[in-house]
């Protein structure tokens, strides 16, 4: 037989066999290991879509059975056939109890195809009479690109403004209680530098104010912290979006700053000025406060957004792991402490009070708060970025095996 004639019969031998090949596909292996599970929100991208399923643990803080909305078991890319070969495996290896209680999601979804997608794994639920018992969650983003100014990229655009608000869909997780707490004791300790510099510059009345809504906000940022980190680091975000989101985060410190902070003199100017005269002055004032706050509120938007956000956020955000996500969400807000402590004293400063000016270009005036912000944001994200991922081992010595070794010492001592 000559080699022509056996290479036309290997041939038709693949060619007969490639039906079974393609249709035979392996068994999917579960990786049911919760620390080897990836982050939902962070793991997929314009490119990619990934399907998780996120089971019941048994959580031992509380001693309940729970199902974390944080990580889950990548079980498909977003389609269907990759769902369904799953949900059978799932059962035939693990029994339909498994798949009680838990939830399924689909992120990185075309967000003009996520009604259509979600319907479709309702049906294969159906199927198996599990509609009622898995919750799918879809977390969907705008996948087209917008080109020109056409109808319909006006309403791709339009959906893009839409898609730039916080999502409670897309964006939110439950606070953790040791991330709350860990918030909320920081934030004391943050603001007792602050509260004393305020009261030591501003009117008794005026600083009273000024620390008590400052509080107010940083504590509702530390208990939500997580939702809010999604959000700014949601995949598709570019980085003219990112920086807008974070300005809107910035711009309530520096309104309390400069309201509140001059309260006594705002009261005193309308109590000796008509409604007529404090109108027409008031345009001007508008004016001014965005000539000499808008630095402020740039320089403390970069350093949130490169410190705080891209740096500190991003690695809490790609903690791979049931607990080592929990513990990063609660480790982020010991790491923040420090440079937190030095911006909240930095930032009242920088907003004027008892600012020194150093540069005046017009009507736009740099002070000494402005050169410290800058400094500091330098600094702490050089920083940060060496020295986050080798503390974060001591963080995890000290929390699983160090504290419960010294915790069993002292049960042991009361029992005697």
């Amino acid at each position: 037989m000559s080699f022509k004639t056996l290479s036309k019969v290997f041939l038709c031998l693949i060619i007969s066999f490639q039906p079974y090949y393609f249709t035979h596909s392996q068994p999917i292996q579960l990786d049911l290991e919760p620390e080897h599970r990836p982050q939902i929100r962070s793991s997929y991208s314009k490119e990619t879509c990934i399907t998780l399923f996120c089971p019941q643990d048994f959580n031992p803080e509380n001693g309940k059975v729970e199902v974390s909305d944080s990580v889950g078991i990548p079980i498909g890319n977003g389609t269907v056939e990759d769902f369904e070969k799953a949900i059978t495996e799932i059962i035939k290896n693990y029994g339909i109890e498994k798949l009680i209680g838990t939830y399924v999601f689909i992120a990185g979804a075309d967000i003009n195809s996520e009604r259509e997608l979600k319907l479709k794994h309702k049906e294969v639920l159906k199927k198996h009479n599990l509609e009622n018992h898995i919750k799918i969650k879809v977390i969907s983003m705008q996948k087209e690109e917008i080109h020109g100014l056409t109808l319909k990229s006006t309403k791709a655009i339009l959906q893009r403004v839409k898609l730039w608000f916080p999502s409670i869909k897309r964006d939110f997780e439950k606070p953790d209680k040791n991330e709350v707490i860990a918030g909320l004791v920081t934030t004391a300790v943050i603001e007792t530098g602050s509260i004393y510099y305020l009261f030591q510059t501003l009117p008794e009345d005026d600083a009273i104010i000024t620390s008590t809504l400052h509080a107010v906000i940083l504590s509702a940022y530390a208990v939500y912290t997580k939702f809010m980190i999604n959000w700014l680091l949601r995949p598709g975000t570019n980085m003219v979006e990112g920086f807008l989101k974070q300005l809107s985060m910035s711009l309530p410190f520096i309104l309390n700053y400069n309201i509140f902070g001059q309260f006594t003199p705002i009261v005193k100017y309308l109590e000796s000025h008509t409604i007529e005269v404090t109108m027409l002055a008031f345009p001007n004032e508008v004016i001014e406060f965005a000539s000499t706050q808008s630095v402020t509120m740039m320089l403390q938007t970069l350093f949130y957004y490169v410190v705080i956000t891209r740096v500190i956020g991003s690695w809490a955000n790609n903690q791979q792991g049931l607990q080592r996500s929990k513990d990063a969400r609660v480790y982020r807000k010991i790491a923040e402490m420090p440079v937190l402590a030095m911006d909240a004293i930095i930032i009242a400063i920088a907003s004027g009070v008892g600012a020194e000016q150093l540069i005046s270009l017009g009507p736009i005036e740099l002070n000494d708060g402005h050169a410290m912000l800058l400094t500091l944001t330098a600094l702490s994200s050089s920083l940060y970025k060496i020295g986050l991922n080798s503390s974060f081992e001591v963080y995890n010595w000290l929390n699983h095996r160090a504290t419960p070794k010294v915790l069993d010492f002292f049960r042991d001592q009361m029992a005697i």
